[in-house]
């Protein structure tokens, strides 16, 4: 039995997983909207580094697009869900950078609903002919975006070993230990970037000011976790030169 039902995954709960979870940092609010904005193709990032807050506007379809709004909850003070917050989940877009004249007109298209960014997995997602995929092995922050990407690399080891190995038993036992190592190195790299674009207080913004300075002259000290992944450097030496400390 393979468990693909997302990071409140019934069949990891059916069938006695143990969770691990961090603690919530980041928030993440999203709500699909109607409008004549333009987009094109473009996927547009905002920031606001003092407060810290930051939102991606993503086209959807033809008069449809989505942001979505990340936050420590002091920068927005509450969850935000349901119609009556839409007007404030569009000021806080606004308020980063976007035009205003995107939100001409809108129309609320789907839910407004706000998720914490807790991190939940489990260690050795494979037990008693249950295989936990996706989300509902490890599930990351969806600030950043690899849910998807992490799931597809799931379902591909898994169906490599199947197909590779007729011991399914040790097949899914080695996507276990491959599919836990590469949740850990993904958390190493979400926390790298959670701790210097998020971090509240002077002593932060100045940091992360410095930092930024130094990525616009050196990209390479970026260990481009969004591009690689569980592949990305993110070991103490690459925090200390993503952190402009070095």
């Amino acid at each position: 039995m393979v468990g693909a039902d997302g990071r409140e995954s019934k069949v990891r709960s059916w069938t006695g997983f143990d969770v691990q979870r961090e603690p919530t940092y980041l928030f993440a609010a999203s709500v699909l909207l109607q409008a004549s904005t333009d987009l094109g193709n473009s996927v547009h990032y905002l920031a606001d580094p003092t407060t810290p807050r930051s939102a991606f506007i993503v086209p959807v379809a033809k008069d449809y697009f989505r942001p979505y709004l990340m936050f420590r909850h002091e920068a927005v003070g509450r969850q935000l869900s349901g119609e009556k917050d839409a007007p404030d989940f569009i000021k806080h877009c606004v308020a980063l950078g976007a035009p205003a004249e995107w939100f001409e007109d809108v129309q609320i298209a789907g839910p407004l609903a706000t998720f914490d960014g807790a991190s939940r997995w489990v260690e050795r997602p494979y037990r008693d002919g249950v295989v936990l995929v996706g989300d509902a092995a490890s599930s990351s922050d969806p600030s950043w975006g690899n849910g998807l990407s992490m799931t597809l690399r799931d379902v591909r080891l898994l169906s490599e070993g199947l197909c590779g190995d007729k011991d399914w038993q040790r097949a899914a036992s080695d996507y276990a230990v491959k599919q836990a190592m590469n949740a850990s190195r993904l958390r190493q790299g979400e926390t790298l970037l959670r701790d210097l674009l998020f971090e509240p207080g002077e002593a932060a913004l100045k940091r992360r000011n410095h930092a930024m300075e130094l990525l616009d002259d050196e990209p390479e000290r970026d260990p481009d976790l969004f591009g690689l992944g569980p592949e990305a450097l993110c070991d103490d030496t690459a925090r200390t030169r993503f952190f402009g400390e070095v």
